[in-house]
């Protein structure tokens, strides 16, 4: 696994994509939090405070990752060594990564509002809590292990996936 990762993180190093998609993040990020007029602008907020482009970042990023993530997936499933297990086609997986990275961040909160008792439990299932808890700088255990089971939960699953193609 880790040489895979070493290879996935050369490969991708290794040719503009990357840096194209960091200066891709930098500009939009830049520009709605200094330049643009809007609610994310920190400039006409009046005070010193990130909690705009923190805001701002999860909504940049759930394009991003997918659509840098996908291609090198789909890829992967081509050539038979790892996987976007649902597709070979790098449009298909992106748009199904945009969709689980949009649910997993607003569709919990937005189900907790169905559920009178559970709510806050439902809440705290997606990502918009525990991403709120980290933008105002606390790093509380509970929103590591969160994260940390997210990543093994997708993985075991691709596991799963692949080990089915297999058979």
């Amino acid at each position: 696994m880790k040489a895979i990762f070493l290879k996935e993180i050369r490969s991708f190093f290794g040719s503009a994509i990357a840096y194209l998609v960091i200066a891709v993040f930098l500009v939009l990020a830049g520009l709605f939090t200094f330049v643009f007029e809007g609610d994310y602008n920190v400039l006409n907020s009046g005070y010193a405070d990130f909690t705009p482009f923190f805001n701002l970042c999860p909504w940049i990023l759930m394009f991003l990752v997918p659509a840098v993530t996908m291609k090198s997936f789909s890829d992967e499933f081509r050539i038979g060594t790892f996987a976007s297990t649902l597709s070979d086609n790098q449009i298909v997986s992106f748009i199904v990564g945009l969709l689980i990275c949009f649910f997993m961040y607003f569709g919990f909160e937005s189900l907790a509002t169905y559920f009178g008792t559970f709510a806050s439990t439902i809440e705290k299932i997606g990502m918009s809590a525990h991403f709120s808890s980290m933008s105002r700088g606390v790093i509380d255990s509970r929103d590591l292990i969160y994260f940390i089971s997210i990543a093994l939960l997708f993985s075991v699953l691709t596991l799963f996936r692949l080990q089915a193609k297999i058979k």
